[in-house]
């Protein structure tokens, strides 16, 4: 299976196009969408930046409040990280897509149909801290059901998204 980067060096090779600017064109989108195409970097230093700011919340919680946090609690933190960064990766995926022609779009009312790289980086870089910090600062009871709701949420649109198709490539 080919990336995307190779998809689109395949396109340009084929019709000889001399650079992404040609590119977009052809394909009927923006310059910033081939470059968004070809940034897997950025999106690898993102999730490394998300796990990086994790971890310091996660070890700022456990001293400030060590008394609170069960290792129950840290085990769901533990399982709503990974699916917040499938969700991620799809959420990606589908912002490449509906910059080219289909009907692919986005479902989350806050990002819109067709939400830029950027949004979606900072989006779920908010999103992210927010449940950490959220999850540190309630009473154990509350903690646990926000904790669960979170990771019911990511984990409803991550098989949501596998079943249409999408995939969570870095």
């Amino acid at each position: 299976m080919k990336t995307s980067v190779e998809f689109l060096d395949a396109v340009k090779a084929s019709h000889h196009l001399p650079n992404d600017n040609q590119l977009a064109n052809f394909l009927g989108c923006t310059r910033s969408s081939i470059s968004n195409y070809r940034g897997n970097m950025n999106r690898r230093a993102f999730l490394l930046m998300v796990l990086f700011l994790l971890l310091c919340a996660r070890l700022s919680a456990r001293q400030a409040n060590a008394a609170e946090w069960s290792d129950a609690d840290l085990h769901r933190e533990s399982a709503f990280l990974p699916l917040q960064i499938v969700d991620y990766l799809q959420t990606r995926h589908i912002a490449e897509l509906c910059r080219g022609p289909g009907t692919w779009h986005e479902q989350n009312v806050i990002l819109g149909n067709c939400p830029s790289a950027g949004s979606v980086d900072r989006y779920f870089l908010i999103t992210t801290l927010l449940q950490v910090g959220v999850s540190n600062f309630l009473p154990a009871d509350l903690r646990r059901d926000f904790q669960n709701i979170t990771i019911g949420v990511e984990f409803g649109a991550v098989v949501h998204n596998f079943n249409i198709g999408l995939s969570a490539q870095f």
